[in-house]
């Protein structure tokens, strides 16, 4: 019986309405033969003397209260997802651990997928070829040039080897330096370049390149031009047989990305909880930004959480979200964005005086850090250049003017403009001076409305705002003529 139940992805990659349908049938019957063996099982208890086949019998009742719990629950939420908006709410309810483990290992064979069919493509393949060539060569370092989950226990010797097996797939001609030129789609060395992924996020960017390639080359196809050629090269194959890569490309990135929103949805109320919690000592206009950073972090958690280290995901995903909120709130609120590492070096710097910080010497600050020498003195310049206005110079600051603070005479004139439009409004009707009052942002408190707002705010129409508005501007015209 509980073989027979879907499980949650199931439901959520369902996409055709056939479908649907079959999958609430499965349920459906469940949820009847559930409710069957519950009554025989209750009139079995009854009928029974035996105190030890009650006990056995009770046991067996209480198994089948939890698979009808699972088989409900499975029902409720087959039919949230199928209501929902393109399969999948903005808001989910929270994940069982077995829910999230098994969600999660399926996404993780979805985005596999994708990357594999991604890298296949030779314009995404020659991308990943020359970072992995630049690796090797000691340019870049391999380790943090791939996107590993924790889980993944592979060394930086393991990751040398399986760039180099990647990188021996293409024949190199003699002489011929760095990654080679790919012409032809290779699902062979898609799925060894899939081992050695970039980030997720620009992989789904470059996805969307390749789509927009493949549109474009659709709408050349019959036209034997130099574009076409290049757009066929880059993609591996005719403008004939493009589109069957292209849609397997896409069938397995939606499926990662719906199980990742799922994840996401079901979550994020916990970020959400987690950055009010932090939010309290930040400035109002500051904290969407923390608040998207909070989010961010949660879609990290979900793309490198592990179900098998053995480690609650709650307790992976709060380091990622406090790290995220951390970031955005520093960001949103500093003029000039200093980069983690450089922050104790900045800091430093910025405690000497503006004349002092020219005569450090750069080769030990480097050293005292851990950073390169010209890091360390783009960080100098960049402390040499920030400084008080009132530093710059004994006049610099008084040229500068003040918007923030409302000068004296505007006061006096704001005062007499008001008097003048209480005099003129006096020859209205208190309707029409309500009306003009909260259209113009003439009331107390009250920014300028819409005719749609003022309309909601009197209770009358669109249509009957503008015609008092119209009335009540010419009425004023006439009294302003007769009183000059």
């Amino acid at each position: 019986r509980l073989q027979s139940i879907p499980h949650l992805s199931e439901i959520l990659l369902a996409p055709t309405k056939r479908a649907r349908m079959a999958i609430a049938q499965v349920l459906s019957a469940a949820e009847r033969s559930v409710a069957e063996g519950a009554q025989h099982l209750e009139h079995a208890a009854r009928a029974i003397s035996d105190p030890a086949l009650s006990a056995r019998l009770s046991g067996i009742l209480a198994e089948s209260d939890e698979t009808k719990a699972l088989v409900v629950g499975r029902a409720e939420r087959m039919r949230a997802i199928f209501s929902a908006v393109a399969g999948c709410s903005s808001y989910a309810p929270p994940l069982k651990t077995e829910e999230l483990s098994e969600l999660s290992t399926v996404m993780s064979g979805h985005r596999q997928r994708f990357w594999s069919m991604l890298y296949s493509f030779p314009v995404a393949a020659a991308e990943r070829l020359s970072v992995l060539h630049r690796s090797l060569s000691g340019e870049l370092d391999l380790q943090h040039a791939v996107f590993m989950r924790r889980g993944d226990t592979r060394s930086v010797d393991d990751l040398h080897c399986e760039a180099r097996l990647a990188l021996s797939r293409v024949p190199v001609q003699p002489g011929e330096l760095g990654p080679p030129v790919l012409t032809a789609f290779n699902p062979g060395l898609g799925d060894a370049l899939s081992r050695l992924p970039g980030l997720p996020e620009d992989l789904l960017e470059l996805s969307t390149l390749i789509v927009e390639k493949a549109r474009r080359m659709a709408s050349l196809a019959g036209n034997s031009c130099a574009e076409l050629t290049a757009l066929e090269a880059e993609l591996g194959g005719s403008a004939g047989a493009t589109p069957g890569n292209i849609a397997a490309m896409i069938e397995a990135r939606d499926a990662y990305l719906i199980i990742k929103s799922y994840i996401f949805a079901s979550a994020v109320r916990y970020a959400n909880k987690t950055a009010n919690q932090k939010a309290q000592s930040l400035p109002p206009h500051h904290r969407d930004d923390a608040f998207q950073g909070a989010r961010i972090g949660l879609l990290r958690a979900v793309e490198r959480w592990e179900p098998s280290a053995g480690r609650r995901f709650a307790t992976y995903a709060i380091n990622w979200i406090l790290q995220g909120f951390g970031h955005e709130s520093q960001v949103s609120q500093s003029f000039v964005h200093i980069p983690d590492y450089a922050k104790p070096v900045y800091n430093h710097l910025r405690e000497l005086d503006l004349r002092t910080v020219g005569e450090v010497e750069l080769a030990k600050l480097a050293e005292a850090h851990g950073l390169l020498p010209e890091t360390v003195e783009s960080v100098r310049a960049l402390a040499g250049r920030i400084g008080s206005i009132d530093n710059q110079g004994p006049g610099l600051s008084l040229a500068l003017p003040d918007t923030r603070t409302p000068a004296p005479h505007r006061d006096s004139l704001a005062g007499e403009s008001k008097e003048l439009a209480d005099l003129l409004l006096a020859a209205l009707s208190p309707r029409e001076q309500h009306l003009l009052r909260l259209k113009f942002g003439l009331a107390e408190g009250n920014g300028s409305l819409s005719l749609r707002e003022v309309g909601l705010r009197m209770g009358i129409s669109y249509e009957r705002v503008r015609q008092l508005e119209a009335r009540a501007l010419e009425r004023l015209r006439s009294r302003f003529r007769s009183l000059q």
